[in-house]
């Protein structure tokens, strides 16, 4: 018996690489965004972060106050999961090679490691994207519905800042989880450092550091990045941005590079 089916990721690399034609970054972001989606873990996240969204609306609608509906408030309870949980697709992005030992079948079809390494970022980044704008739809019904159970109706201010701010706060959350990956290559020990690191650092950065603790807040800088407002504190989010994001990222891009294959 014969079966067809889609190629894998592998098998059209391998047929770009035999014609002696180097896969393009856009075919290998495809490739990242399908072995993401193609496994059980990658679909039941996805299916998580969805319900999370789903889950925390209906919480809102159901203890609705008597006030007009107001998508940035809805957007806002709905993203929260979002936030929570999507980085996790970055990190697992970034480690999948080396805990799956496929690092060595990869790195042979696509030698040039630096392509394969931005198109898992681009990958994570534009999924979680693609995440954000159906939340977004499921938060827009929600409102609507809120609005006709309230009777005050819909508010809709500020539709293309909320969105902008949610696309970009989730995308450097996924960015830092992804970076976290690259830096530690191991599934388990990345999401213990990027859920519980940030967390400790805010619990004590007060405490040691005082006012001067506000140079290293990387939830700050998320929230100032999110509402498109750095107003006095421009510097602030970027030091922190650097720290927890910048410095992790170019570790780990170095440690990708450079690791030997086994």
């Amino acid at each position: 018996m014969t079966t067809t089916g889609h190629p894998s990721a592998e098998a059209t690399s391998r047929d770009h690489a035999v014609a002696g034609r180097p896969t393009s970054l856009a075919r290998l972001v495809a490739i990242e965004l399908r072995k993401t989606v193609d496994t059980r873990a990658g679909r039941w996240l996805l299916l998580l972060v969805v319900g999370a969204a789903v889950a925390a609306l209906v919480y809102r609608l159901v203890n609705a106050a008597d006030e007009p509906a107001d998508f940035s408030r809805f957007f806002g309870t709905a993203l929260t999961g979002v936030q929570l949980l999507l980085p996790v697709v970055g990190v697992l992005a970034m480690t999948a090679e080396w805990t799956q030992r496929t690092a060595l079948a990869t790195f042979t079809l696509v030698p040039r490691r630096g392509r394969v390494i931005a198109a898992k970022f681009l990958a994570a980044v534009g999924l979680s994207a693609g995440v954000v704008l159906v939340v977004a739809g499921i938060a827009a019904v929600a409102t609507l519905a809120g609005g006709l159970a309230t009777g005050h109706g819909a508010v809709w201010t500020e539709v293309g800042r909320t969105l902008g701010g949610g696309v970009v706060s989730v995308a450097c959350n996924v960015v830092m989880g992804a970076a976290f990956g690259a830096l530690l290559q191991q599934t388990a020990a990345a999401l213990v450092l990027y859920f519980v690191a940030p967390v400790i650092w805010a619990a004590a950065a007060p405490v040691l550091l005082g006012d001067a603790a506000r140079w290293l807040d990387v939830f700050g800088a998320f929230t100032a990045i999110s509402r498109f407002d750095l107003t006095g504190v421009v510097a602030p989010t970027l030091v922190a941005l650097a720290v927890w994001v910048g410095l992790p990222l170019a570790a780990g891009v170095v440690r990708s590079l450079r690791r030997e294959v086994a």
